[in-house]
């Protein structure tokens, strides 16, 4: 019955002539959309991805660190501080319930003991054959960061942005510390030791217990570092520092990669960056921009390697060989790095933003609202989905052919009348082929998505649409005072009545305006109106003079927005302007709209006043009379050239009908002017 009633509704519209094109290609289009169990790759390329599997449910606010084991994998949460273990059985069990609020970072001992670090008034515990005991109280407020490597227990720290060194026995000590707010994050190299901080954003190298400053982020915090083909990757975020030197990396539409050189900075020196080339992807406006860059301790260079399209990188990690960034901000996505300039969205899963992210066995990852933990596991998804954003036709529309580019997938539609998809929506369509007429009916907004069998891939796609025609709207009309034409109408020859400007002027009063300045023609009255068409349609209008309930045509299918006419045609009296929009021009007769407005009153008044005297003797009296616009001024002159205007007897030159007395004797002339410029002049003799 609802799709009965929605067609009967709709079939009576009259749609627009011309159609539109919705069309998806590139990664900056489909990165709008929703991928469920498909991989998107830098040429633009949809695919099935590697499957994720949800592991059991965790019902904590946050899920802030995972470390695998043999056995399962171990999840630190937060607000609540509890150490939970995950079975390969699938069975979760509660290790221990933290006096502190957050466990922000867990790691394995060399005989899978476990240890991690809570927050805030940081403590290190350990967790080996089934009891938990304090390992190491560093005295610190936060502890962002555990490792084990080579017999020692490793943790960084903040606010005293401090690096601990901890034997298995429990015995640590404070190796160094770096001047900035936090050291959020370590990383190792086959020799080397890297740390990342938060308040200067900045890359430290650890050679011993020295730490040697070898780059400083543009923005004012480093959230993950990796260390991957010899080479440093650093996430970076935050709020864009001040620098005396301004760097040059700028964007462009390259998304999903980046490339721009930047001078590293060394111990003593200020901070300089100097951009040599770009080719960044896209960013978000205002603070909101996060970038991995590429450093090369060995040379001191640095480069942005890849810009992020969402909000933040909340994690790097290197698995098989390879580099992954977790994102976060409106969508929960891992993207693997390849090179400066070719990036993949590998996966992505329910939730606004991944919280942490490592590589083992498997790929595990926890993602926030909802919070879950996911496993991905080698191998192909086999209903992979993808869906697209929501078309708005901006109106009832009737959707036309459905063209794409693809192979081993199913393609579908559905339609409906409010922006985001529910149950008033119509089923998704049966699936179509590409050439095909889209099955959806009628409606305001469209969606498709894309079905993919193991081994199919999806490139692009157009959608053909024709919106619900809407009459064009005139806004305003504005007559303007009698005698008035612009210089922009200079050229014009105008002869008569139907005649107006020839000018090509298409803007409204301001631009007229500016076109040039107010001249005098007698007789003549301009009228400016503003209208639009909803659907872009071109747009010609009937120009009627209504004088009472009679309509005189002026002209038909005029196609500008202003007018001209010699008003000395036709009688003095009251008149009104119709004008009549029609978007003819773009549609067929049958489905073309007209609307009509109608101006204000306005006076025609092209007959000069009357001037009568009385009284034979000086002073004398004299009377102007004027019936239609009213009496402006009576001069006077006695050589012709300067004349002096009088003051009536009331004061107030305001009415029809305004007496004057003169006191001037011998022979001079009166001039007589009403409010639309009509001018009476009289010789006299006294």
């Amino acid at each position: 019955m609802r799709k009965t009633l929605i067609f009967l509704l709709i079939s009576s519209f009259i749609f627009a002539s011309s159609p539109q094109f919705w069309k998806k290609e590139g990664i900056s289009e489909l990165l709008k959309g929703t991928l469920k169990g498909v991989s998107l790759d830098w040429k633009g390329i949809v695919f099935p991805s590697d499957k994720l599997t949800k592991l059991p449910e965790i019902r904590e606010d946050f899920i802030f660190a995972l470390e695998e084991t043999k056995d399962g994998i171990y999840v630190g949460t937060g607000h609540q501080g509890k150490l939970f273990f995950i079975g390969k059985d699938g069975k979760v069990k509660l290790i221990y319930d933290a006096p502190e609020l957050d466990i922000f970072a867990i790691t394995k001992g060399p005989k899978g003991e476990i240890y991690f670090a809570t927050s805030p008034r940081g403590k290190i515990y350990m967790y080996s054959k089934g009891k938990v005991k304090e390992f190491f109280d560093p005295e610190e407020r936060f502890i962002w960061d555990l490792k084990y490597r080579k017999g020692y227990i490793y943790a960084v720290t903040g606010k005293t942005s401090a690096v601990y060194k901890i034997d298995l026995k429990g015995s640590g000590e404070k190796i160094a510390e770096v001047p900035d707010d936090h050291i959020m994050k370590m990383a190792f190299s086959e020799n080397d030791f890297y740390l990342a901080t938060s308040g200067k954003g900045r890359v430290y190298f650890l050679k011993k217990t020295e730490p040697r400053l070898i780059w400083e982020s543009p923005y004012n915090e480093v959230s993950a570092i990796a260390v991957w083909h010899g080479k440093i990757y650093a996430a970076t975020q935050g709020t864009r520092k001040k620098q005396e030197k301004k760097s040059t990396d700028s964007t462009s539409d390259h998304i999903l990669s980046a490339s721009s050189s930047v001078e590293v900075v060394v111990v003593g020196s200020s901070s300089t960056e100097t951009s040599t080339s770009a080719k960044t992807s896209l960013g978000l406006k205002g603070n909101k921009r996060s970038f991995v860059y590429q450093i090369d301790p060995d040379i001191r260079k640095a480069q942005i390697f890849w810009t992020n399209p969402d909000e933040y990188i909340s994690s790097l990690t290197v698995y098989n060989n390879e580099l992954f960034a977790a994102t976060g901000g409106k969508k929960a996505r891992i993207y693997r790095l390849v090179s400066t300039e070719k990036a993949t969205l590998y996966e992505e899963a329910e939730g606004k933003e991944i919280r942490t992210l490592i590589g083992a066995s498997h790929l595990f990852f926890s993602t926030t609202v909802p919070t879950s933990i996911y496993r991905v596991e080698k191998r192909k998804e086999t209903q992979g989905i993808y869906e697209s954003d929501v078309l708005d036709a901006g109106a009832i529309a009737k959707w036309g052919e459905i063209v794409f580019l693809g192979e081993g997938i199913e393609v579908q539609t559905r339609s409906g009348n409010s922006p985001v998809p529910d149950k008033t929506w119509e089923d998704w369509s049966p699936s179509v082929n590409s050439g095909d007429k889209i099955l959806s009916p009628p409606a305001r907004y469209l969606q498709f998505r894309v079905k993919f069998l193991p081994q199919g891939k999806f490139h692009r796609i157009s959608i053909s649409y024709l919106r619900y025609n809407h009459p064009p709207r005139i806004t305003n009309i504005k007559i303007y005072p009698p005698n008035v034409v612009f210089k922009a109408f200079a050229k014009e020859s105008i002869k008569g009545m139907a005649d107006s400007i020839n000018n090509k002027l298409t803007k409204t009063d301001r631009i007229l305006t500016s076109a040039g300045k107010k001249i005098f023609k007698k007789g003549y009255r301009t009228i400016m109106w503003r209208a639009e068409d909803p659907d872009g349609d071109s747009i010609v209008y009937d120009i009627y003079l209504k004088a009472g309930n009679k309509d005189i045509l002026l002209q038909k299918n005029w196609k500008d927005n202003y007018y001209a006419f010699d008003s000395t045609f036709i009688p003095d009296g009251e008149y009104k302007i119709k004008i009549i929009a029609s978007d003819i021009p773009s549609n067929p007769q049958q489905d073309a709209l007209k609307t009509e407005k109608t101006s204000s009153t306005f006076l025609v008044d092209n007959t000069p006043p009357s001037i009568e005297l009385s009284g034979e003797k000086i002073p004398f009296t004299v009377t102007v009379k004027d019936k239609g616009s009213g009496v402006k001024e009576l001069r006077y002159t006695k050589d012709g050239i300067n004349w002096f205007i009088l003051s009536p007897q009331d004061g107030i030159c305001d009415g029809k009908q305004e007496s004057f007395i003169l006191k001037e004797a011998g022979v001079f002339a009166l001039r007589a002017v009403d409010r639309h410029g009509n001018v009476k002049t009289l010789p006299i003799r006294r």
